[in-house]
Parts: structure tokens; C-alpha cells; sequence
């Protein structure tokens, strides 16, 4: 159980719902600097979306593929997410 929340402490609760200290400033840190190369914050709905973020593919307005922007997902995503988890476990 989250010490916090009182729900069930799974991996989407932890990454994505919690109120613990420092998830939401990291999100929001996040959608900044993403918001500076795209001007779309990808709505990270669930767990999939984190887990599948490697597999991602940033398209514009001509679906073209943007490659600097798809690989600044993968990274921005998958590092956030490992913050997150690191802060929930100190």
C-alpha cells in the first residue's frame, strides 16, 4: 500500500498518480523541455505509455517522422520515469 495515497502502490500509481514529493515538479520539468522542441505534450494517459516510449515516433503536420523529436521522447520519457521511481524509493 502507498504510505502516501492509501491505494495499491503498483508501477502506474508510482509513475504516473501519486502525490509523493517531486513526481509532479518532475513532469512538469518534462513537458517544458519538451514543449520547446514540439509545441504538443504527448498526454500520458497509462503505463503504456511509459513502457512503450522507446517505440515512439514523433510525426508532423505532413506525417513525416521527426527524428531529433521522437529520440528526445524516448529520452525525456524514460529518464523522467526512472526519477521517479528513484525518488519513490529513497
Amino acid at each position: 500500500m502507498c504510505h502516501k495515497c492509501g491505494t495499491t502502490e503498483e508501477l502506474e500509481h508510482i509513475i504516473l498518480k501519486c502525490d509523493i514529493p517531486g513526481q509532479e515538479i518532475m513532469w512538469d520539468i518534462t513537458k517544458t523541455l519538451w514543449l520547446k522542441k514540439i509545441p504538443r505534450w504527448p498526454d500520458l494517459k497509462n503505463i503504456g505509455d511509459i513502457f512503450g516510449c522507446g517505440l515512439a515516433e514523433v510525426k508532423d503536420g505532413h506525417n513525416q517522422l521527426i527524428k531529433g523529436a521522437s529520440r528526445l521522447y524516448r529520452i525525456l520519457i524514460s529518464e523522467a520515469t526512472l526519477f521517479i521511481w528513484k525518488l519513490k524509493n529513497e
